[in-house]
């Protein structure tokens, strides 16, 4: 059947499609499917950003080879493991190679299953100057084959990012990253980016990211990898999105050793609230709900510090308030 057309040649948009809230609020929906249990959900497109010398590129081959190997991640489980498209456009064949055998030293039966569930690729075009058109033809192909990708990765996003078109570089970063994650939906795999921070600081991690706040906004979650203020030998690693339970990691890397590459040290949100205020969360986390006057004994501190520190949480989302005590944001 023929399309119709104005005058102009343009065929007519369709009106929206609507739901009234009614209808909406007695549907249900499957739980989110997740590749790694609060931190990667199936399907999705994250954002992994730090600065150069942060341990990036390390976390993502770490990553990739728990996907393909079934293996753990920051000692969480695969849940879907799989085949991974790795997009490297920052380090050439022989850097990847000496870092592979870091990562698996020795290779069994089962390690060489599991490399060859990985592809790396070195070059890509800017996303709408063709890098879409042939990542799909690449993602089709290994569909048609029986050997669909589980995992892409592509790093750094600002080597693929397209020439912008208009002024409205928010609006342009937004609408590129949307088709990505898109084609993620399209062929049921999973995307993930590697980005740089900005030099200058701010409060929150997201502004840090280098682009604009489309970049940001167009992803489901992302990870930030920071310095650790309390320990120059690890790294923290905030991981927040749609679906996902906010929460910090702090991270260390091992060159050499029985287990080699990215490990995890702890987790939890106390790691971003300071030191007074990890100490109080780690509190609330190991006893349950405590009143202000319970925690300043349990402190040895005075009740209206207690008072000021447990507003400074609250603020940041970071204790939770029942009644008349406070919980651990679990």
């Amino acid at each position: 059947m023929k399309k119709r057309v104005n005058k102009n040649g343009i065929a007519p948009r369709s009106a929206p499609r609507s739901m009234d809230a009614a209808t909406l609020y007695a549907q249900t929906f499957a739980a989110p499917a997740f590749i790694v249990p609060d931190m990667l959900l199936s399907g999705h497109l994250t954002l992994v950003a730090g600065r150069p010398k942060s341990w990036k590129t390390w976390l993502l081959l770490e990553l990739t080879i728990a996907v393909a190997s079934g293996r753990m991640f920051l000692e969480r489980p695969i849940v879907t493991p799989g085949r991974v498209l790795f997009v490297e456009l920052d380090d050439d064949r022989q850097q990847l190679h000496e870092r592979l055998h870091l990562l698996v030293p020795r290779i069994g039966t089962d390690d060489h299953q599991a490399l060859k569930n990985i592809n790396f690729a070195h070059s890509l075009k800017p996303l709408r100057q063709g890098g879409l058109r042939d990542l799909e033809q690449q993602l089709k192909e290994a569909l048609r084959l029986g050997k669909p990708y589980q995992l892409v990765i592509i790093d750094p996003y600002m080597a693929i990012r397209s020439t912008r078109r208009s002024k409205d570089w928010v609006a342009d970063d937004y609408r590129e990253l949307k088709e990505l994650r898109a084609l993620c939906i399209k062929y049921q795999c999973t995307g993930v980016l590697a980005c740089h921070l900005r030099k200058a600081g701010s409060p929150h991690a997201a502004d840090k990211v280098l682009g604009t706040t489309g970049i940001t906004a167009a992803v489901d979650s992302w990870w930030i990898v920071m310095d650790d203020p309390d320990n120059p030998k690890h790294k923290l690693v905030e991981v927040k999105g749609r679906s996902i339970p906010e929460t910090m990691l702090r991270i260390g890397f091992n060159a050499r050793g029985p287990n080699p590459g990215v490990y995890a040290v702890n987790e939890g949100i106390e790691l971003k609230a300071g030191p007074e205020g990890q100490e109080l969360l780690l509190l609330l986390k190991e006893r349950g709900p405590l009143t202000p006057a319970e925690i300043a004994t349990a402190r040895h501190c005075s009740p209206n510090s207690v008072y000021q520190l447990l507003s400074r949480l609250r603020q940041r989302d970071m204790v939770l308030k029942e009644g008349t005590k406070y919980v651990y944001p679990s």
